[in-house]
């Protein structure tokens, strides 16, 4: 038997290095993107306080995370804020306080949000009503844009704006219902960390523009026609801002102790946690309130709101 040897031409051997090469060079590039993709290991997801609350607003907002992204804020909260003040945009003026309000039936059915907001708009900007404790005398200005320019940096609207006995802006955060699974149960909700995050990042801008936002303010409030004790009660200087967080009660019982979510998903250390942070929030002039509004949109005078006694429940 004989045999063939079989040679290869040097434009083979060139081929077959290339392809060889090629393939080397691909297996190192998508190792390369994997890494690049590969997301920040939990629970900060590469974020730190001195990114700013500005930041972490839309950051953290992991439910599992809670706890431990509350304890590392409380112990910088003093950075956390002084680089969102920095970096809070400066507004000379049209804070738009006296914006026309949109009626709940001529806006889309999926804006679930706005309709509560115009709704609640609508409820309690009545003078009638009821001064709600630790929150607001009368709302007062709804979606007020906070933004230098078109690039918001982190800082957008305002959800609403209300008016303590004190002639303060409250700044208020307001969440929707969760939404329900095909099987019956509920969506996750944003977080209240989120919320107490969001609120206090458009009070330090509040405060960096007081000096032009308080003759706005002012005026706004004699428009209204607003007691004359409280407008002359309006500081000079905005130290404390007073926030609120407000959801319906469906959204609060995913975060209560007596649902399944809010027991096997939070420990009482998370609430501990969550408690310090908002402790501390408050030693620095940010006092959080929590209410829970029911009633529907689509009837304005079915709404009807209650402070959160003992939340978070430690």
């Amino acid at each position: 038997m004989t045999f063939r040897l079989r040679t290869m031409s040097s434009i083979q051997v060139w081929a077959k290095v290339h392809c060889m090469e090629q393939r080397m060079s691909f297996s190192t590039t998508m190792e390369t993107l994997g890494k690049e993709k590969r997301m920040p290991a939990a629970p900060f997801y590469g974020f730190t306080p001195q990114n700013g609350i500005h930041v972490l607003k839309d950051s953290w907002t992991q439910k599992r995370y809670l706890g431990q992204q509350s304890a590392y804020l409380s112990e910088n909260l003093e950075d956390a804020i002084s680089v969102a003040f920095d970096a809070a945009p400066q507004r000379e003026d049209n804070f738009r306080l006296g914006r026309e309000l949109t009626p709940v039936e001529n806006m889309a059915e999926t804006s679930e949000e706005r309709r509560l907001e115009s709704a609640m708009m609508s409820r309690w900007s009545n003078d009638e009503m009821w001064t709600i404790p630790k929150a607001w005398r009368r709302l007062v200005a709804f979606q007020v844009p906070l933004r230098a320019n078109q690039h918001g940096g982190g800082f957008g609207e305002i959800d609403l704006l209300g008016v303590n006995q004190t002639g303060v802006p409250v700044v208020v955060e307001l969440k929707k219902s969760p939404k329900a699974d095909a099987d019956g149960r509920t969506q996750s909700t944003e977080t209240p960390l989120r919320m107490v995050l969001e609120a206090a990042t458009y009070a330090l801008v509040l405060r960096k523009n007081w000096k032009n936002f308080r003759e706005a303010w002012v005026n706004r409030l004699r428009e209204i026609e607003m007691p004359d004790d409280i407008i002359q009660r309006v500081p000079p200087n905005l130290e404390t801002v007073p926030l609120v967080a407000v959801a319906p009660a469906s959204f609060w019982l995913e975060w209560l102790p007596f649902t399944e979510k809010g027991t096997n998903q939070l420990s009482p250390e998370t609430w501990a946690s969550f408690a310090l942070l908002l402790k501390r929030l408050e030693e620095m002039n940010l006092p959080v309130s929590f209410l829970s509004i029911s009633g529907h949109y689509h009837d304005i005078n079915s709404l009807a709101v209650q402070p959160l006694i003992n939340f978070p429940p430690v």
